[in-house]
């Protein structure tokens, strides 16, 4: 079985995210620096998504996603007052929960045909939300996906090995048969490989920055790829 992340993986959201939030907020009469967002998301996402080891900070569930991206929301734009903040947010919310809003790389369907011809079983496991089956319904590119794993549908988020465990039993399957890939060092590369996976790391822009979170220095023993296709 090929394990896929989402985000930065096999789509992108397009427009970018700071681009995004500042069309919405500008949308409720909030003219806001594209550049400034776009400094602030990292810091944002530590402090509202942190990526921990341990299973009861990990735990996750769909109320406590909700107020965490509310609470990034306000942070990100704080410039906007609190009591005005609940009608961006919600436009924010849907936006990215619609599949036009998000890019499917080239590289995802060819993989994915190339994987099913082989015999390949394929799922998408992510830290994103509940909106991450909206998305997938609504992309006829990943109409090959067999399964999908929201972190909220197992309960925990990556790195976490307990998030890893849960959708062994799903599959049932034992770790040695998932080949995780991920463009999350933390989060995918060294969780998979935690938790008895196989892993790869995916860094399509070698020199890109990562708008969510700095993984932090690269060991040289990483197996890297910048192409699904380096794969096959």
């Amino acid at each position: 079985m090929i394990a896929l992340d989402a985000a930065g993986t096999i789509m992108e959201p397009e427009p970018a995210v700071h681009h995004a939030y500042r069309d919405i907020a500008n949308r409720f009469g909030y003219a806001l620096n594209s550049a400034d967002i776009k400094q602030r998301f990292p810091a944002a996402m530590n402090e509202f998504f942190p990526l921990s080891w341990d299973a009861a900070q990990a735990s996750v569930d769909h109320e406590q996603q909700w107020y965490a991206w509310r609470g990034l929301v306000s942070k990100v734009l704080h410039e906007i007052p609190t009591e005005e903040i609940e009608p961006i947010f919600s436009a924010l919310w849907e936006h990215f929960r619609l599949p036009q809003h998000w890019h499917i790389y080239d590289d995802v369907r060819p993989f994915l045909l190339a994987l099913k011809a082989k015999g390949y079983g394929i799922c998408v496991v992510s830290n994103f939300d509940r909106r991450l089956h909206d998305i997938a319904a609504g992309c006829p590119e990943l109409a090959l996906v067999d399964h999908w794993f929201a972190s909220v549908d197992v309960g925990y988020q990556k790195p976490c090995a307990e998030f890893f465990r849960r959708i062994e039993q799903r599959l049932a399957l034992q770790s040695h048969e998932l080949l995780m890939i991920g463009d999350s060092l933390h989060a995918d590369y060294f969780g998979a490989l935690n938790a008895n996976w196989h892993a790869r790391w995916l860094q399509r822009s070698p020199n890109a920055t990562p708008v969510s979170r700095s993984d932090g220095p690269i060991p040289s023993e990483v197996r890297t790829i910048q192409s699904l296709s380096d794969i096959l």
